[in-house]
C-alpha cells in the first residue's frame, strides 16, 4: 500500500521484499480478524517490532505503509492493538500515524522489547478470559505468526 511522504521519521530504507512480507502479514491478519469475529470477546493484534508505520523502498521513491497501519485498515478490525518498538523515534512516528489513520482504535504502545514470554505479556495486558491474540514477531531475519487463545 503506497503512501505519501508525511515528513515523519521512517528509519532505514527496506528492500522490495518488504512489500511481499507486508502482503503476507496482511493476508493472515485479515483471515484471523474475519474468521475469529464474533467467536471471542476480544481479538488483539500484537506486533513486537512495529517500526515507524512507513518504509521507503530502497533505490526508489516509493513509500509504503507498514504492517501496523495495514492491520488498522482491515475490513474487520481487531478490538485492540499493541505495538512494540525499541526505537523511540520510530514509536513516536508510528503513534502520530496511527492517530491520523485510526483515531478511534484501541491502541497501546510499548517502547523497548515488550516480553520474554507470551504468558507474561498476556498477564500484563489483562487479556480477557475469552480473548484471542494474533502475534507478529518480525525482524530482518525472522517472521513468526502465532496465535494464542485462552478460553
Amino acid at each position: 500500500m503506497d503512501v505519501d511522504d508525511d515528513g515523519l521519521f521512517r528509519g532505514k530504507d527496506v528492500g522490495k521484499q518488504a512489500e511481499e512480507k507486508h502482503a503476507i502479514v496482511s493476508f493472515y491478519a485479515k483471515l484471523f480478524s474475519t474468521g475469529m469475529k464474533g467467536k471471542w470477546d476480544e481479538r488483539v493484534y500484537i506486533e513486537l517490532y512495529a517500526g515507524s508505520g512507513h518504509s521507503k523502498i530502497r533505490d526508489t521513491s516509493r513509500i509504503i505503509a507498514g504492517s501496523p497501519l495495514q492491520a488498522l485498515a482491515l475490513e474487520h478490525p481487531f478490538d485492540k492493538y499493541i505495538f512494540c518498538e525499541t526505537n523511540p523515534k520510530a514509536l513516536d512516528a508510528l503513534r502520530a500515524r496511527v492517530e491520523r489513520a485510526a483515531p478511534s482504535a484501541n491502541v497501546s504502545y510499548i517502547e523497548g522489547i515488550a516480553i520474554k514470554t507470551s504468558a507474561k505479556f498476556c498477564l500484563r495486558f489483562r487479556l480477557t478470559l475469552r480473548g484471542i491474540a494474533f502475534y507478529l514477531c518480525a525482524s530482518s531475519t525472522l517472521t513468526t505468526l502465532e496465535s494464542s487463545s485462552k478460553r
